[in-house]
């Protein structure tokens, strides 16, 4: 999917009305927090090397970018502990 000028690669699995966006550095966390979700959930987890750098205006730009791209209203986001810095820069992301 094209977001802004760069192309970022995402895995999906599920199927529901309810969507999850999965952020998480490392492959085996981001397929973990996967299977953690509820069935009846669609879940959406970008690659962590479309994400940007730890600057607020580019990650919401971006997540903007993810959200509206895939077509989804107000996804649930869900961090990895790794990624936990990433939560002041979601408030008001929808």
């Amino acid at each position: 999917m094209q977001v802004g000028t760069s192309e970022t690669r995402y895995l999906r699995c599920g199927r529901g009305q309810n969507a999850v966006v999965v952020l998480a550095e490392k492959a085996s966390e981001r397929i973990r927090l996967m299977r953690e979700i509820p069935d009846g959930c669609s879940v959406i987890a970008p690659v962590p090397d479309a994400l940007p750098e730890a600057d607020a205006a580019a990650f919401d730009a971006w997540l903007r970018g993810v959200i509206d791209g895939l077509g989804l209203d107000t996804p649930r986001i869900v961090l990895s502990p790794g990624m936990a810095w990433l939560a002041g820069y979601l408030d008001g992301v929808s």
